[in-house]
């Protein structure tokens, strides 16, 4: 006798098909080894989509190293990762999508706990750090099964007697950016608890079904209208600026390059003239965006997406639940060549507090309300602002071992993602797609963002239109970058032809210089 056919469908999505709801089930070992079943947050809708379609890659598959220095008990910080998994649902859930009509998160009651080992000690520093960077590239392009729980990875190496590093990679399905210090921080006070032979005492955790059920009583009807109407008139996304032409190989190649870059300005400067305007150093940071949106695409009605936090003021202790809470909208941005810098930074600021109410809806929804062509995207570049810590910036002071964040990678679906951090730098990681940018076109693409900041912050008075405006230095130095070897026109073909062969083999140099 199957005994999951009577399974009940979950509350919080009442149309799930009995037969698609039994079907998941018994692929996870059946009734007795599922604790719970519920619908996807927007952002994890989207996610499961694209991760979906781009097959066996490590698309969306986050990974973050840090240095543990101090002394280790292995089997205890094994024991403290294995509390975690008991105590947030979200590390033990799977998501299935496939084969279902309404895709599903599944939290299992158990799972083992994905940990690798490794003991270095004796090997040469030079080729440890060789290895290490090896092993990081090897989890940054290892998938996860969403089928199979837990869709996370621990590694941990061990170089010194008194040395570790901590490799965790985990699938963007189950958390955001602000759930991972939340993680750390309690991992460390259970590890802290149970090398004094004492319990863990911690809050109690609210599961992160309590956000979806925050979701499924949010009024739909009411965020349709205000994107209905944030939308009206725009109907074809903004160009992103320097990029390659799409062909139809580049949709499917998901290669993808980083670089980094610090701003030349003082951070500290920067956030105190934003605070002493009441502005928001997010909105500042998207009006240069949207500036340089606007030159390059010659468009004074732009869009972008930005990533807002999508913890609900209303859900108690929101900040403290683990699991995906984010979510990606589109900001629409009229930049006007003939207002100032900081009338533009303003509408931005207003924009950013009205979609706030609305920060829960999908963007699969917002893309069928708009006027844009099916299949056209909302947006194809990606704003995103991280501000905030670990946590564990003073375990040192505490009990001798010292926690440090190393850095971290992730893949995203998105052409070009911006993602911008102020801690002791103004900084921006710039993820692209290999396939429409060239490394040396994004150092070109940033330093015409570092301009925009500069301008922004020197001269907040200024008209929009003057912000790119040459020098006489700048003038002569970017004639010089244009003047290349001198080609022979052979009339072989039409002017306009040869123009554009040029262009395709050199898009970003200068086109046109008037000497008279």
């Amino acid at each position: 006798m199957n005994t999951t056919t009577a399974l009940p469908v979950p509350t919080l999505r009442p149309q799930v098909r009995p037969e698609d709801l039994n079907r998941a089930i018994t692929a996870l070992g059946g009734k007795r080894n599922v604790a719970d079943v519920y619908p996807l947050a927007p952002l994890q809708q989207g996610i499961l989509f694209h991760s979906v379609y781009a097959g066996a890659s490590a698309l969306y598959v986050a990974v973050v190293r840090w240095r543990l220095t101090g002394a280790l008990d292995g089997a205890v910080f094994n024991r403290a990762w294995r509390y975690l998994m008991e105590r947030h649902t979200i590390l033990r859930t799977a998501f299935t999508g496939q084969d279902v009509e309404t895709p599903l998160q599944i939290v299992v009651r158990s799972a083992d706990l994905p940990m690798t080992y490794w003991d270095w000690h004796d090997v040469p520093a030079v080729q440890a750090a060789e290895q290490l960077d090896k092993l990081v590239e090897d989890e940054r392009n290892r998938s996860f099964d969403l089928t199979r729980p837990p869709l996370f990875r621990v590694t941990l190496v061990k170089l010194a007697d008194h040395q570790h590093e901590l490799i965790w990679s985990s699938h963007h399905l189950l958390l955001d950016g602000w759930s991972q210090p939340v993680v750390m921080r309690e991992l460390f006070a259970v590890y802290d608890a149970f090398l004094a032979g004492k319990s863990p005492q911690l809050s109690s955790a609210r599961p992160y079904r309590d956000y979806i059920a925050w979701l499924q009583r949010q009024d739909i009807s009411a965020a349709e209208k205000y994107w209905q109407a944030r939308l009206a008139g725009f109907n074809e996304p903004t160009p992103l600026p320097l990029a390659a032409p799409e062909r139809a190989s580049s949709s499917a190649d998901i290669s993808q390059g980083t670089y980094e870059h610090a701003f030349n300005v003082d951070v500290d400067a920067v956030l105190a003239f934003v605070r002493a305007r009441r502005w928001t150093l997010n909105a500042f940071l998207q009006a240069a965006w949207a500036i340089v949106l606007s030159q390059f695409s010659s468009k004074s009605d732009v869009a972008f997406g930005i990533t807002v936090a999508g913890r609900p003021a209303d859900l108690p202790s929101a900040e403290a639940i683990v699991g995906l809470f984010i979510n990606s909208l589109p900001l629409r941005i009229h930049v006007n060549r003939n207002e100032r810098l900081e009338e533009l930074v303003r509408q931005v600021q207003l924009r950013q507090a009205e979609l706030i109410e609305f920060q829960y809806t999908p963007l699969i929804n917002i893309r069928q309300w708009s006027e844009l062509v099916e299949g056209e995207p909302l947006f194809e570049s990606l704003f995103v602002f991280e501000n905030f810590g670990t946590g564990l910036e003073k375990r040192s002071e505490v009990d001798g071992l010292r926690v440090e964040k190393l850095g971290g990678v992730e893949r995203l679906h998105y052409p070009l993602t911006l993602t911008f951090t102020a801690n002791r730098i103004l900084g921006v990681r710039v993820t692209f797609a290999s396939a429409r940018y060239q490394a040396e076109v994004i150092t070109r693409l940033i330093s015409q963002l570092e301009r925009a900041v500069k301008k922004l912050m020197e001269r907040p008075n200024e008209l929009v239109e003057n912000v790119f405006q040459l020098d006489e230095g700048e003038r002569a130095e970017e004639i010089g970058r244009g003047r290349g070897a001198i080609e022979q026109y052979e009339g072989e073909e039409c002017v306009h032809e040869w123009v554009s062969r040029c262009a395709q083999r050199e898009g970003e140099g200068i086109a046109l210089v008037d000497e008279r």
